[in-house]
């Protein structure tokens, strides 16, 4: 999955879906990884692939890599490379980024605040993202 050219996802599969503004968010965001790379990213510093991984040890480098290419093909992030030997490369939230970031965390606060209700989905703070970190610190909004 992913974006091609002008026309979202590439597929007629994906051009009905993309009535849906929700499920075109869904395809766009959703995944295991891409939320934890947007939050990671968003305080706006590019970071390389290896920096990206070393926060996140879990996820390999196959489906990391893959996860970069889907978000930076919904223009959610960047790819910037340098014309450097050895090649560098950096990836950066873009503006589409940060205002999903924001929606990010509301969808974060209304589910912590669900588990709260229902305590037989598991208690808040998981630990595999920054969501919680940030909301400890004070800086979610």
């Amino acid at each position: 999955m992913g974006m091609k050219g002008n026309e979202p996802f590439g597929g007629s599969r994906a051009a009905a879906e993309a009535t849906c503004p929700l499920k075109l968010a869904m395809e766009i965001a959703g995944g295991k990884w891409k939320s934890s790379i947007v939050c990671l990213l968003s305080d706006g510093t590019p970071r390389r692939f290896s920096e990206i991984r070393r926060v996140m040890p879990v996820v390999t480098n196959t489906m990391l890599s893959q996860s970069l290419k889907e978000l930076e093909s919904g223009h959610i992030i960047e790819r910037i490379q340098y014309n450097e030997m050895p090649v560098r490369v950096e990836y950066r939230i873009t503006q589409d980024g940060k205002e999903l970031q924001e929606a990010l965390d509301r969808l974060n606060r209304w589910s912590r605040a669900y588990m709260e209700k229902h305590p037989e989905c598991g208690t808040p703070l998981c630990g595999e993202c920054s969501f919680g970190k940030k909301e400890e610190k004070g800086t979610a909004k």
